[in-house]
Parts: structure tokens; C-alpha cells; sequence
């Protein structure tokens, strides 16, 4: 038994059932009755889904993007795109909060500030790009862009989870090495030592001491280790909001050029599509403020925009700082020649390079760095108690 939804040669979404072996057997029944299959799902799988309706809901931002552009290009209308992507969702989880993104429109708002009342969903950026899409007229490209956008960094966030898995693997293995060397096998050791009245410098002392917080206090450092997690979480919200830590994140070795690599390459696609528009540049900054996320860069752009209505050229207020020589270079060329588009499009490409060859760099040198440095931790720790054992025949001489 399958359930399907369809739309007629009206365009209407109709539902129903067949009692067939195959999705391939339906879908080619309602192909029979010249119906476009939208969904065809099995009647034990509904069934399957709602007893664990309770799991946590992911929402494919990318497959979103793709099916309403689709809908738009096949000429239906954005609430009509919006009602068929919400009727085909297989989350009743999504098909709700889709539902009242449609009354949303449908009561005569826009689709970006329909989005906005979702921010668990849709990012700033996506919110921005799609009102960019609404008041110059080409939502429906817009629509495609962000359906490239959200695949380029939903790849670049696997590539970093395929890098960071093996190594958070190995740390956490090596961890608990550690703390069962300190918490079981070095005060054995430490008993021995003392019942045979070696006395213990150095580094054994060092090690010795180590072991001795860890296990008599260890109800403070699990305190501790709670404060630390909740003071990670609070500044990564306060680096969305808070331009110090912005700053900061930004001169830092590694990370910093990687997070002024993503900030270039969104600058540069959303005004590629601004400038195929010919939207004036005052115009195109302030769409772009509401698109980027980083509140430094959201800053800087407001500096820029002031500067711009003041006469000064687009390059000449790059701030070098935030921007790169090349990335300047190619703007002010764009500029001179009334080609800014392709200037932005040749950025976008050349950033997205260079982001993904800064991911593979870090596939490359995280795992053998956290092996090094717990490595030469665990190797403290065996030298130190060897230490301590090889003293044994200083005293029997």
C-alpha cells in the first residue's frame, strides 16, 4: 500500500492511495492519469515515522531551495511553491513550520520576512539573498543561488567533519588513557615508591602531584570542566553579536584566514548577483549588510557605504585589514572597466578554493598534531615513572 500526493493538469494537489507492490508502479499509474508525482510514500513507513515523530527534525536547507526554484521555473506561484514543498516533506516536524511560513506570505508579508520569524532555519545570509531576490525582481535566481550557496557550504561542513572525526576519535581515546594513568596506575605507582622509601623529584614529583589533584579533587574539575563548556558556548554566541571577539577570532593563526575566506567568498556571491542587477553600489551594501552574518564585516560595510555616498571609490574603502590585496585588486578593476560582475564572480571561485584547500590543509595536519602533542604528554608520564623505578638500584648500591 503506498500514499502519494500529485498535482493535476490544474496544478491542484491531489492525494490518494493505491495498493500496489512499488513506488515505480505507482508513480507509473498516476503518469497513467496524467498526474505529476510529488510525493509517494509507503503506508508502513507513515506509520514508522509517526511513532518516532519525536526525533529531532533536520531541515535540508539546499533540497528547499532547489524544489521551490524548480516550482518557480514550472510558472506556479511562490505561495503555491511554498504550500507543495510543505504538503512534500516527510517530517511532519517540517511540513508544520513550512505551513506557517505559507500563511505568512499568504497574508500579504514577504517571503524574507516570513523566513525571518524562523531564524532556527534560515540564516541571516539566506533571509538576505532572498530579499535581494524580492525587490529587484528575481526571486527565482536568487532562489538558485542559494540552492549552489547552501550545497558549497553544507560541503565544506562535511569535509570539516570528515576532518575532525578521527582526530576527536583518537583524543578522546587518549584521554581516557591519561586519566586512567592518573587516576589508577600512578598512585600504585606512588604507594610502591613510598613503601620502598624512594624519595620522588623532578619530573615524578611533578607527575605525582598531577595525580594527586586529579583524584582528590576531582569534584571541583568536573566544576570546572562544566564552567568551561558553558563559557564556550556563551562566546560563541557573543562572537555573532560581539565585535571584540569577532576581532579577536580574526587575527588568530589558521582560524582567522579561514573565517576571512568564508566572509570574502559570501561578499562576493551575493554581489555577483547585485551587480548583474545593476543595482547601484550604495544599494547593493546595504543588501549585503543584512546578508552577512559577521558582525565585524557587517560593520565595515556600513563604514564602506557612508564612504561610497561621499564620493570615495569602492577599492579605495576596502579595508586591507578584512580584505585581501587580491581581493581589492580584482574589485578595482571591475570598477574601471564596468564589469563588476564578472570581477565578483572570479572572486567567488577563487575564495571557494582557496576555503576548500584551507579544509583539506587541516584534514591533513590536525590528526598528526593531537597525536604529537598526546603523544609526548603520555611519553612525560612513562618517563617519569621510569625515573623513579631505575632509582631503585641507586639504593640498593
Amino acid at each position: 500500500m503506498y500514499r502519494y500526493k500529485a498535482l493535476n493538469k490544474q496544478g491542484e494537489l491531489v492525494e490518494g492511495e493505491f495498493n500496489l507492490t512499488s513506488e515505480h508502479l505507482v508513480t507509473a499509474e498516476l503518469l497513467k492519469l496524467e498526474y505529476i508525482p510529488v510525493q509517494i510514500v509507503s503506508v508502513s513507513k507513515v506509520s514508522k515515522r509517526k511513532f518516532f515523530i519525536s526525533r529531532a527534525f533536520k531541515f535540508d536547507d539546499t533540497q528547499f531551495f532547489e524544489n521551490l526554484y524548480d516550482y518557480l521555473d514550472s510558472g506556479l506561484s511562490i505561495d503555491k511553491a511554498l504550500e507543495l514543498e510543505a504538503n512534500s516533506q516527510p517530517h511532519e516536524s517540517g511540513s508544520v513550520f513550512l505551513n506557517q511560513l505559507v500563511d505568512r506570505v499568504r497574508q500579504g508579508g514577504s517571503v524574507a520576512d516570513a523566513m525571518q520569524e524562523f531564524p532556527d532555519y534560515f540564516s541571516a545570509l539566506y533571509i538576505g539573498v532572498v530579499r535581494v531576490g524580492e525587490q529587484t525582481d528575481s526571486l527565482q535566481e536568487s532562489l538558485k543561488l542559494l540552492a549552489g550557496l547552501t550545497q558549497d557550504l553544507q560541503n565544506f561542513k562535511e569535509k570539516i567533519k570528515s576532518a575532525l572525526i578521527y582526530p576527536a576519535i583518537l583524543t578522546s581515546v587518549m584521554l581516557l588513557s591519561i586519566l586512567v594513568l592518573f587516576g589508577l596506575v600512578i598512585p600504585r605507582f606512588k604507594s610502591l615508591f613510598l613503601g620502598m622509601g624512594i624519595e620522588m623529584s623532578g619530573l615524578t614529583a611533578a607527575v605525582v602531584a598531577i595525580s594527586d589533584v586529579l583524584t582528590n579533587n576531582y569534584q571541583v574539575l568536573l566544576v570546572v570542566l562544566l564552567l568551561f563548556i558553558f563559557a564556550m558556548q556563551y562566546l560563541a554566541k557573543s562572537v555573532r553579536t560581539n565585535p571584540v571577539w569577532s576581532r579577536y577570532l580574526l587575527k588568530a593563526p589558521f582560524l582567522g584566514d579561514m573565517i576571512r575566506q568564508y566572509n570574502l567568498y559570501i561578499f562576493a556571491v551575493v554581489m555577483q548577483i547585485l551587480m548583474k542587477k545593476k543595482i547601484t553600489i550604495i544599494q547593493s551594501l546595504d543588501h549585503l549588510k543584512d546578508a552577512i552574518g559577521n558582525i565585524v564585516y557587517k560593520e565595515e560595510i556600513e563604514v564602506m557605504r557612508r564612504e561610497i555616498s561621499r564620493g570615495e571609490s569602492i577599492q579605495k574603502v576596502l579595508n586591507s585589514a578584512l580584505f585581501t590585496q587580491h581581493f581589492i585588486y580584482l574589485v578595482g578593476v571591475g570598477e574601471e572597466t564596468g564589469r563588476m560582475a564578472e570581477s565578483f564572480s572570479k572572486l567567488a571561485r577563487y575564495y571557494y578554493k582557496q576555503l576548500d584547500a584551507r579544509i583539506k590543509a587541516l584534514m591533513t595536519y590536525a590528526e598528526p598534531a593531537i597525536i604529537m602533542v598526546l603523544g609526548l604528554i603520555v611519553g612525560l608520564i612513562v618517563v617519569s615513572m621510569l625515573q623513579a623505578i631505575l632509582s631503585i638500584n641507586e639504593l640498593a648500591v
